[in-house]
């Protein structure tokens, strides 16, 4: 789940905010994380839910230059429709602790190199 403080805090909650329920149907984020994962040309992803707008969406690390586009043809090839993300950003590293774990609590903007909504 993603939550907006204010223009400069992001937070972003870890594993018991990761099932959701969209539609009346159960969706856990951290298994769209480790799909897109498979797509060859992704290093990291972090999937977030935007309780604002009620949409999911995923930042993506590439391991080389991607097309958006590409990826969301995957995702409708191997995710049910409502476990697309509704938004895509392309980010050049995803933030990350001293220990290598994803950061949960952003107090830096992530500021996409390109964003793509379905």
């Amino acid at each position: 789940m993603k939550r907006v403080l204010n223009t400069e805090v992001l937070i972003i909650k870890g594993r018991s905010d990761s099932l959701i329920i969209i539609g009346g149907l159960k969706v856990n984020l951290m298994e769209i994380e480790m799909k897109l994962k498979n797509f060859s040309e992704i290093n990291e992803a972090l999937v977030i839910f935007n309780d604002k707008d009620q949409w999911i969406e995923a930042y993506i690390s590439p391991k080389k230059e991607i097309e958006l586009t590409t990826l969301l043809s995957w995702c409708k090839e191997h995710f049910a429709h409502y476990k697309i993300p509704k938004r895509f950003h392309l980010v050049e590293m995803i933030p990350k602790t001293a220990t290598g774990k994803i950061k949960r609590v952003i107090t830096e903007p992530i500021s996409p190199i390109q964003t793509l909504s379905t």
